[in-house]
């Protein structure tokens, strides 16, 4: 009988998709519904945020206030589960002149403000391309 409800819930599980973790963690595969609760309860609001566009018609965004920046998770409209999450920065100069940062975001605790930003591979530079790391290139000083 016990293994037979354990069957059950975990298919229940299952089916209804990932949920958050035991520690709160929003990541991907998580329901966009799931998400917004735990960042609503944890204080974060809901944000039109910057201009950004989804990728395809296939996909919707929710975003979210998060310090500095904006949470920006791109979820799928058929499963409704995240597919990919994105920090996004931008300082405060002038539409034309302004500097946008897009960092992909692997995880976020809404209740510890903790995420994981994933790093692109490490990139060799030669060492003529270094400097001598005092603001100088290869040609002289920076103007």
């Amino acid at each position: 009988m016990c293994a037979r409800l354990l069957a059950i819930v975990v298919a229940m599980a299952l089916l209804k998709g990932v949920a958050l973790g035991a520690d709160g963690v929003v990541e991907a595969g998580v329901s966009i519904e799931d998400a917004s609760n735990a960042m609503k309860e944890a204080g974060y609001k809901d944000d039109g945020g910057p201009e950004i566009v989804p990728e395809s018609a296939n996909s919707e965004l929710r975003m979210w206030s998060v310090g500095e920046g904006t949470l920006v998770m791109t979820f799928l409209a058929k499963d409704r589960k995240i597919a990919k999450m994105e920090y996004v920065l931008m300082d405060e100069r002038p539409k034309s002149t302004r500097k946008k940062f897009t960092l992909p975001a692997v995880r976020f605790s809404p209740s510890t403000g903790e995420m994981t930003i994933k790093a692109g591979p490490a990139t060799r530079t030669s060492k003529s391309e270094k400097g001598n790391g005092e603001g100088s290139t290869p040609e002289g000083p920076r103007q």
